[in-house]
């Protein structure tokens, strides 16, 4: 119902079959209950891999076939799924992508990856796409490398020296760094 309501939402139409669309949007969705990507086990992390691996190759055949693909990663909430990107990668699919999203909501990584992909669409300059191009390059960055890594990493620092993340005090300079 999400889904439905958010590509109404941006005057999109669900439509019988990929080859019928402008844009597949493939969502990549949670094993089990949605949790946030800081509060897992790395053996937790696993179980998405299967599933990011099918995806990935839904994601290659869909752009074989010339159609647009973006994803909404709703793996884990305030973060990329790891599993997902490494699975994207390998099949070098990622610079390909009309539209990623994976952080906060599901709400608003739907809402970000389709409004990306539609309006990829619209592209008429290369400027434009420059700027579609720039933004992927910035949800992945945001998304996985600074939520689903650095994030917890700095978390964790913060930690070791007695710290919390959101009271760093005479910890901020090496937890910055």
């Amino acid at each position: 119902e999400n889904l439905k309501a958010h590509i109404i939402a941006a005057g999109a139409a669900l439509v019988k079959s990929p080859q019928q669309a402008d844009l597949a949007l493939l969502v990549h969705t949670p094993v089990g209950p949605q949790q946030e990507i800081g509060s897992l086990q790395a053996e937790a992390k696993q179980s998405t891999a299967p599933y990011a691996r099918r995806l990935a190759r839904q994601a290659a055949e869909l752009l074989k076939e010339k159609i647009p693909v973006a994803i909404a990663d709703l793996a884990y909430c305030n973060g990329a799924d790891p599993k997902l990107i490494e699975a994207l990668e390998r099949a070098e699919l990622l610079p390909r992508l009309a539209g990623y999203a994976g952080w906060n909501t599901a709400g608003n990584s739907l809402g970000t990856a389709l409004a990306q992909g539609l309006l990829g669409r619209c592209a008429d300059s290369p400027q434009a796409v420059l700027t579609g191009v720039n933004f992927l390059l910035s949800r992945l960055v945001d998304d996985y490398l600074y939520q689903s890594l650095v994030r917890l990493e700095a978390n964790s620092l913060a930690a070791s020296f007695g710290a919390s993340p959101l009271a760093l005090g005479a910890a901020k300079t090496k937890v910055e760094a």
